[in-house]
């Protein structure tokens, strides 16, 4: 059964290689984390970031604001979407989708963040720029949301609309990590394993406990799909690992893309996050799982009326495979989407906003964390400055119902 690393051929995994501070493949030669020197007690108001997203070099400017203006399109395009967003500037555009894109824990300013972050899988070519990659991909895959919506009315079978939605799900996943649409699952390996620490984990006793009661006799599975997925708890830390070859893998997205669509039909915001979820657990592609679950998690998002999440850190995704994801999640990264949106709307946005960066800011964001859900989510926003801020909770419960 696929449950652990020595059924998933991981055997050999040392566990001083899984030291990682964000969720990432073992073996993997990514140079994505704190390349870039941060001065984290400086802080930077509106017209300072403005000029940060304008003093940009040329070329990459150019592109950036080609990108922007795209997607600026592809939200006028969609009547569901909220004219607070549909009516930003192209410089707005580029300093709120980097802003709730960037993780919160990240070092680096998040308006230039993505121009120098990932340099991992595909990024060889200098030409190739995570920022505009970015904003092309949510401008694409919204507008491929609303044809596949649209495609109910028009009389096409919920298969048929997936199938639409898979090509451009390609062109999203070739964007994000610079490869041609037909080779993203090409390049993956079949075996995928990578590790999650356990801060990083909503409830790691809860995986702990299911580990022990079913060692290797159970296979977990996916709450929406029923997709495989292995666990394997180490060295304060959970590993997760897949299996699937190349050519199922686009049968498997079908099946997801099918869920995604009907949540998005049903206007249901808890099948949507959860459905996106389980896709990134999955790591199907070699490099921007999370970056490409985020950006189908709030193009349907988008296409319903609500702001795109605020991502907690990289391993926002990676709350738990054991249960279905609580709504006081979706509601904090709301939350703080919507004071970012605020505060570019009415330009008076600061970097110590967007990262909770001051003790006045910092200390308003844990007064939130009144459920063990939002005292996690208050964790993984201020880092390892949360110990400062928080109080232990006892446990209490917990909404269960999507808004």
């Amino acid at each position: 059964m696929i449950l652990g690393a020595r059924s998933m051929g991981y055997s050999h995994v040392n566990t001083q290689e899984l030291e990682f501070p964000h969720a990432v493949p073992l073996g993997s030669s990514s140079r994505a984390i704190d390349q870039s020197p941060c001065q984290p007690h400086l802080d930077l108001n509106y017209t300072q970031m403005m000029d940060i997203a304008n003093k940009k070099p040329i070329a990459l400017l150019t592109q950036e604001k080609a990108a922007a203006e795209q997607l600026l399109v592809a939200l006028g395009n969609n009547a569901g979407v909220s004219n607070r967003i549909s009516k930003l500037s192209n410089e707005q555009i580029r300093i709120f989708f980097p802003c709730v894109y960037v993780e919160a824990k990240h070092k680096l300013n998040p308006i230039t963040a993505y121009n120098t972050k990932d340099m991992g899988y595909g990024d060889e070519d200098e030409k190739h720029d995570d920022n505009v990659a970015m904003l092309l991909g949510y401008g694409n895959f919204l507008t491929a949301v609303k044809e596949a919506a649209d495609g109910k009315e028009k009389g096409m079978s919920l298969d048929a609309r997936a199938d639409l939605l898979l090509n451009s799900y390609h062109h999203l996943a070739g964007t994000l990590i610079n490869e041609a649409p037909s080779e993203i699952f090409k390049s993956s390996a079949a075996e995928s394993a990578y590790r999650v620490p356990e801060e990083s984990v909503f409830k790691p006793e809860d995986i702990y406990a299911y580990f022990r009661r079913n060692s290797f006799q159970h296979p977990l599975k996916t709450i929406s799909c029923g997709h495989v997925l292995g666990i394997l708890p180490m060295n304060r830390g959970i590993t997760y690992c897949t299996a699937y070859e190349s050519s199922k893998k686009d049968t498997i997205m079908h099946e997801i893309l099918m869920k995604y669509i009907s949540a998005i039909d049903s206007g249901n915001v808890g099948d949507i996050i959860q459905t996106t979820v389980d896709y990134q657990f999955l790591h199907l592609l070699p490099n921007a799982n999370g970056r490409s679950s985020q950006i189908m998690r709030d193009c349907a998002l988008m296409h319903l009326g609500r702001l795109p999440l605020s991502s907690l850190t990289t391993n926002s995704h990676y709350l738990s495979p054991l249960e279905p994801i609580e709504c006081e999640h979706f509601s904090f990264m709301e939350e703080i989407s919507e004071e970012i949106l605020s505060a570019v709307e009415q330009q008076n946005l600061t970097l110590s906003l967007c990262k909770k960066g001051t003790p006045i800011l910092a200390t308003a964001l844990a007064e939130r964390a009144k459920t063990p859900a939002i005292e996690f989510d208050v964790k993984q926003f201020l880092g390892k400055e949360a110990k400062k801020y928080l109080t232990p909770q006892p446990p209490k419960g917990s909404v269960n119902s999507f808004a």
